[in-house]
């Protein structure tokens, strides 16, 4: 399964989806994703380095490494976590990694939209370290050899830039149409639920944000 060439193929055809009458008006577009499904991007040829790792996927020989360096109980130390993922794709990759940088499925489905590769969301970016409190990566993470891959991280709906004129006008979207940071598919779940009051639960899928 070409996860990622099936990832953009349904991208565009929600893009078509959208009934013409409706495009005209959309102001932003944000899209959700499954939290550490990645791929590892050459930002020269802006081909994938990496199949693309699902959110489910476990690197269990990557694991022992992050837990050296990781505090304790982080959510980085689980073989699932995105980190566990670049560490394991770094230390098998036998070809230069200088240009390379780690996207996340929301992350890379919004750069064919906006075109600036290496813009992420916090909520994405938990998974392979980033700090929400101190707004930043860790000492820890900055300091690794591989610390060059991670993308710069804005807060969820971000401003990134409005859509590539070529994919506005294929499908037919305003000048101004927005593309903005996304979130993970729970966080947006949570949003469009709208569940306000203490002891509501929310039952999620993955979904298509059109603000």
């Amino acid at each position: 399964m070409d996860w990622i060439q099936s990832w953009k193929d349904t991208l565009f055809l929600l893009l078509d989806d959208v009934p013409i009458s409706l495009r005209e008006v959309v102001a932003s577009i944000a899209i959700d994703g499954t939290s550490a499904t990645t791929i590892i991007i050459d930002s020269r040829s802006e081909e994938p380095l990496s199949r693309a790792f699902l959110y489910n996927e476990s690197c269990p020989d990557a694991l022992p490494l992050v837990k050296s360096i990781a505090p304790a109980k982080h959510t980085v130390c689980s073989g699932s976590s995105t980190l566990c993922k670049l560490v394991s794709w770094w230390n098998s990759y036998p070809s230069s990694k200088e240009s390379a940088v780690l996207l996340h499925q929301a992350d890379w489905l919004l750069w064919l939209l906006h075109g600036k590769l290496g813009v992420s969301d916090y909520n994405n970016a938990l998974k392979v370290g980033y700090d929400p409190e101190m707004d930043s990566y860790p000492p820890w993470l900055l300091s690794q050899p591989y610390s060059h891959l991670l993308p710069s991280v804005q807060d969820p709906g971000t401003k990134i830039g409005c859509m590539k004129e070529d994919i506005r006008t294929q499908f037919g979207y305003p000048k101004d149409c927005l593309i903005c940071t996304g979130t993970t598919d729970s966080i947006a779940a949570f949003l469009a639920a709208r569940a306000t009051q203490p002891g509501k639960a929310v039952c999620f899928a993955c979904l298509f944000l059109l603000i």
